[in-house]
């Protein structure tokens, strides 16, 4: 028998049957999330499986590419053309309002969101997904697993100021970036089963070294001081790194839990150098990502595989005496694959000779259907129901 692929849909049920799936959290951090693409290709080049994606602002946007895609280079090509969006200014300044909620309408980024993912549904994803904002209406963490896809990542990356808050078409409440409240949700998708979980943080780091102007500071004094080069220069964060500030004041202590837990692997690529509202940068910033995560993987396999990367590879040691829990990762794939049909039982005159024919199943792996899986669904009665992939993955 070939050997087991762990990317395959019956591994992935494998994993999730027995409790040892895995999970990528990826979080906010505006254009600096470009290294999450990057994070995603050493990781699907590490052999680490994917089973379940979440994400905060840009994470969310980036995570529900690969769960609608499954492919880097299609991933890599959208997240592309959707950052070069990002830096034509004239287009953004043609959507410029009166800043009675925000400075801008939403229109225009609302019409580039949608041009990414369609009409699609959370629902729909190839991959179970979640996205996180924050819920102004009733002041509480909203977490997001079916709907409209493109209006629960546009109200994920809705930064107070900029863009006005999201109103939800099922109650009403108004959405706002969900950074605010949690901005690596790496504790959401433990709750929702993942053993392994993958958290990759881009979020802005506090930079303590910052000029003092004293108690009130001009714009164009600051301005003055940019582009003048005989004046000394000064350190004041601009909107955009005040408004990521802000996310992690209000969750910082959950961070700190976060990169502190047993259960998630905290992973910050070396991106601080880059800013916020940086998206010309993207291919730079993707190319961080990945040498840090190619980096990070191969030195834990060097290591001897801890973490999440450990788990990903690990088999069954041929001299350990096979246990319950031990059947993981794709050994269930091979059960599945196994069952035989009602004629077939009926036909068995002893029922040791299928507890001894089972047996022998356990012994390999599998990651795609046998000919004797084959066989079966081509001789099933006409009426039969099957469970498709979409309804499959929605009812996690």
């Amino acid at each position: 028998m070939s050997e087991a692929s762990v990317h395959s849909d019956f591994s992935r049920l494998a994993r999730w049957l027995t409790g040892t799936s895995v999970g990528l959290v990826l979080g906010g951090g505006g254009a600096r999330g470009a290294a999450h693409i990057g994070m995603i290709r050493a990781i699907q080049e590490a052999g680490i499986p994917i089973d379940m994606v979440g994400g905060v602002s840009i994470g969310a946007f980036m995570g529900a590419l690969w769960c609608m895609e499954r492919n880097i280079t299609t991933v890599t090509q959208k997240a592309r053309e959707w950052s070069n969006k990002m830096t034509q200014w004239g287009k953004q300044l043609l959507d410029l309002t009166y800043p009675a909620t925000s400075m801008f309408s939403g229109r225009q980024f609302n019409t580039t969101i949608r041009s990414t993912f369609g009409e699609v549904h959370i629902e729909d994803l190839w991959l179970p997904y979640f996205t996180v904002t924050t819920d102004i209406s009733a002041s509480c963490m909203r977490i997001h697993r079916h709907g409209s896809l493109w209006r629960y990542i546009r109200a994920s990356m809705s930064l107070s100021g900029y863009m006005p808050p999201l109103c939800d078409p099922v109650d009403g409440h108004l959405l706002l970036d969900g950074g605010y409240v949690n901005n690596l949700p790496a504790d959401v998708m433990r709750s929702f089963g993942a053993k392994h979980i993958l958290a990759i943080d881009v979020g802005s780091q506090d930079d303590v070294d910052l000029t003092n102007y004293g108690d009130d500071l001009s714009g164009w004094w600051l301005l003055w001081k940019r582009w003048n080069p005989f004046t000394t220069p000064v350190k004041v964060p601009n909107l955009p790194d005040i408004q990521s500030r802000l996310a992690y004041v209000s969750c910082n202590r959950q961070l700190e839990e976060v990169k502190k837990s047993d259960y998630c692997e905290y992973i910050r690529p070396p991106i601080d150098a880059y800013k916020t509202l940086q998206f010309g940068s993207f291919d730079e910033i993707r190319e961080v990502g990945y040498r840090h995560g190619a980096a990070y993987f191969e030195g834990q396999r060097r290591g001897g595989g801890g973490g999440v990367s450990g788990a990903a590879a690990e088999g069954r040691r041929p001299d350990a005496q096979p246990q319950l829990t031990d059947y993981t990762f794709t050994d269930l794939a091979q059960m599945v694959c196994s069952v035989r049909t009602g004629r077939d039982v009926d036909n068995d005159s002893s029922s040791s000779s299928d507890y001894e024919e089972d047996q022998r199943h356990f012994e390999g792996y599998a990651s795609e259907p046998s000919a004797g899986i084959l066989e079966m669904s081509s001789s099933v009665e006409e009426g039969a129901a099957w469970i498709s992939d979409t309804e499959l993955v929605g009812t996690y």
